[in-house]
């Protein structure tokens, strides 16, 4: 039996260790409330987006109600311009702008109002050109995304570029001053009936003066929160401070999991998160979960969750001194954040916007903005990787708390250093606990330098060869890493320098050297490796690599090639034709891992469908042309755009990521009428012939259709089990 935490002599120092991750984490959340007061923007906090969450069904449903609702005499200004918007969209505009205002210190009616309403009316816009113009509009969020553009960026963007070319284009009519007030005053007003939670009052910070021509101004009135809400929020936010702890690793072994709540840290200073994590969007909700979890008898899950945490491990202070040179030199190599901004080149004299030379120097322009756009969050997320590998550095061990998704999936608490996380925390972190490496173990060593290069795909003897074949290589990096930068241009460049180090020790060395660096070995589509373990079903393990092979197996390029095929069968098929205009004469393997992977965890039909958002937006760009090939000029099926977003998607459409079920359907309907092959039941039968423990498609609720099925069959909606 374990003697008590207490008892053990880094008691004192795990104690210190864990009051210092709660005031860490205290002044982070006070650096985020100062700068969101700072910026008028307090409604990305926490506390008030649930707040958001709350309300917005309730408003929205207030607002459906309000549009509804005949009237006698003249109609409500405000009634045109918000029935062009969904009122998801508008109760969503309105709480922001209510939300946002709790932390600044005037909140006049009118300002709040015109806020609201210029809002409605730039979600109306970007609607009404969205649904006259999908493939322009689509081509226009695709440029955002490759760029990396930021959401203020984007919405100065959309509104110059609409204002300048599509305005007029479209025939949209800007609404009035009036309106705009008048809309946001109307949805103030629903703000106060459905939340109930704000009034208005005349402002009490008001101080009397005279306007032109001698006359008193007229005091103005203001929004003002109820006292409860005014205190629940003030104790949100302090509780904010309390329970964001800056989670670090234990310098003792964590407290074991015995329930969901309640393990991996020791004190109260640090508050642990719940064993699962899942989302919540009221304390109500969130207690029944946690009463549902703290029921079910799960003792196994517990016993696994404790051992993985109480695996001891160390930083590879090699790893570490390397990577603190290269930063303190801001050297910028092996995947290291370059700390001074990057500025854009002064615009070339005399260039003239719209020729060549203005287009090439905007490009390089915008590219080095979305850099420095995403450079400050690494930098930060770097420098405290190494920060905290620095204050473990002379720890002869420390460890892990664990907890699991909503799947089950084991992860670290821990997110600034984990043994899960990017490149330099794996390349960091050794386990603290050594192990002799005997000749016959010398292979895994070579094997893992191999497969940290990308040498992964040979056989386990070409693999161990390509490491021998390069030992005065090793050897040149382990002398001088930072002269010798080879390492630093691969994909996981900390992984290959701290296996190079190992390696050359080992030689070095020899036999019965005592080595700590993880041996990593890659799971392959965990979901099916389960599925084929408890069914015992050898076939589908050959596919994901549970039975022993010399060259690892790829489900998805097998299940992708087994679709390929199929395709291939019938190439008069106008969706086999679309098909080929996509993506060529080869399934990606992007487009069969999503639907393989997820299949055995319940992917339903719509999200068998969905694809990786790199794949889908080059699908988006081309899906719809004709299948006869682009001579035929026509972009688009006869009949008009495909529909946005799937039917079964959030009430507002389908995700914006995924080439939907609805899109593909209605753009091979206008073209060929219903006749298609179904990528669904191919990607399935795939599945099917690979094994795997697939279950009966009865009881998945797929249909047995024939490759050339109308998609509208029943029974192709049921959500299949896994």
């Amino acid at each position: 039996m374990n003697q008590p935490a207490y008892l053990h002599d880094r008691w004192d120092a795990q104690v210190a260790f864990e009051e210092e991750m709660m005031e860490t984490g205290k002044e982070r959340m006070r650096d985020r409330i100062t700068k969101a007061r700072e910026r008028h923007n307090l409604g990305g906090m926490r506390p008030h987006r649930s707040l958001l969450h709350e309300w917005v069904l309730p408003l929205s449903e207030a607002l459906q109600k309000w549009i509804n609702t005949p009237r006698r005499g003249p109609k409500s200004i405000a009634l045109g311009p918000l029935q062009q918007l969904h009122p998801d969209t508008a109760a969503m505009v309105a709480l922001k702008a209510v939300l946002r205002m709790l932390g600044m210190e005037r909140r006049n009616i009118l300002s709040i109002a015109m806020e609201i309403g210029t809002n409605c009316e730039h979600e109306a816009r970007m609607q009404h050109w969205k649904e006259s113009d999908p493939k322009d509009w689509q081509e226009l969020q695709a440029r955002f995304q490759a760029r990396k553009s930021t959401s203020i960026h984007q919405r100065r963007a959309t509104i110059a570029i609409f204002n300048k070319s599509k305005h007029d284009e479209l025939g949209w009519l800007d609404w009035t001053t009036t309106e705009r007030e008048r809309v946001g005053l109307t949805m103030l007003d629903l703000v106060i009936e459905s939340t109930q939670r704000f009034h208005i009052v005349p402002d009490p910070a008001w101080e009397p003066y005279r306007i032109k021509g001698g006359a008193w101004a007229q005091r103005p009135a203001v929004l003002m929160e109820d006292n409860e809400l005014a205190e629940w929020i003030a104790n949100a936010m302090d509780d904010e401070l309390l329970h964001m702890p800056a989670f670090a690793p234990t310098l003792i072994p964590p407290l074991d999991w015995e329930g969901p709540r309640g393990g991996g840290y020791h004190t109260p200073f640090v508050k642990s998160p719940v064993l699962i994590r899942f989302k919540a969007n009221h304390e109500e909700q969130r207690q029944v979960a946690l009463e549902e979890f703290e029921a079910l008898d799960m003792p196994e899950v517990y016993s696994a969750v404790n051992y993985v945490q109480r695996s001891p491990w160390a930083i590879n202070t090699r790893v570490l001194e390397v990577a603190e040179t290269i930063w303190d030199k801001d050297l910028a190599i092996a995947g290291i954040i370059r700390q001074e901004k990057i500025d854009p080149p002064d615009m070339p004299e005399g260039a003239i916007k719209g020729t060549d030379e203005y287009r090439e120097w905007a490009k390089i322009a915008s590219d080095i903005h979305a850099d420095n756009a995403t450079r400050v969050s690494k930098f930060l997320a770097q420098r405290r990787t190494l920060k905290l590998a620095r204050r473990l550095a002379d720890e002869p061990e420390f460890f892990f708390p664990h907890h699991l998704d909503f799947r089950g999936r084991m992860y670290s608490i821990v997110s600034d250093l984990s043994p899960q996380g990017r490149d330099l925390d794996r390349g960091l972190l050794t386990f603290a606990k050594g192990k002799p490496v005997e000749e016959d173990d010398e292979q895994w060593l070579a094997i893992h330098l191999a497969n940290v290069h990308g040498v992964d795909k040979e056989n386990f003897y070409d693999r161990i060869k390509w490491v021998k074949d390069r030992e005065a290589r090793w050897r040149q990096i382990a002398a001088d890493p930072l002269d010798n930068r080879l390492w630093a241009e691969e994909e996981d460049p900390w992984q290959c320098l701290a296996a190079i180090f190992e390696w050359v020790r080992y030689l070095d060395e020899g036999p019965g050297m005592i080595s700590s660096l993880p041996i990593r070995v890659d799971g392959t589509c965990n979901g099916i490796q389960h599925l084929s373990a408890m069914v015992r079903d050898e076939e589908g393990g050959r596919a994901v690599n549970l039975v022993p092979g010399n060259r690892p197996r790829d489900i998805y390029m097998d299940v992708g090639n087994i679709v390929q095929q199929a395709l291939d069968d019938q190439p008069l098929n106008p969706f086999v034709r679309m098909w080929g205009r996509l993506f060529g004469d080869k399934v990606p393997r992007e487009v069969a891992k999503r639907p393989v992977m997820i299949l055995p965890y319940g992917g339903d039909q719509e999200r068998l469908l969905s694809v990786h958002p790199g794949v889908a937006q080059e699908a988006r760009q081309g899906w719809c042309r004709d299948p006869q090939g682009p001579t035929q000029g026509r972009t688009q099926p006869p009949g008009g755009p495909p529909p946005q977003g799937g039917q079964g998607g959030s009430r507002q459409g389908g995700r914006g990521d995924a080439l939907d079920t609805a899109q593909l359907r209605h753009c091979v309907e206008e073209w060929e009428g219903p006749g298609m092959v179904d990528t669904g039941w191919l990607l399935r039968q795939a599945l099917l012939r690979h094994g795997g423990g697939v279950p009966d498609r009865d009881e998945a609720g797929w249909s047995e259709a024939p490759a050339t099925s109308t998609p509208h069959q029943k029974g192709r909606d049921h959500t299949g089990s896994g």
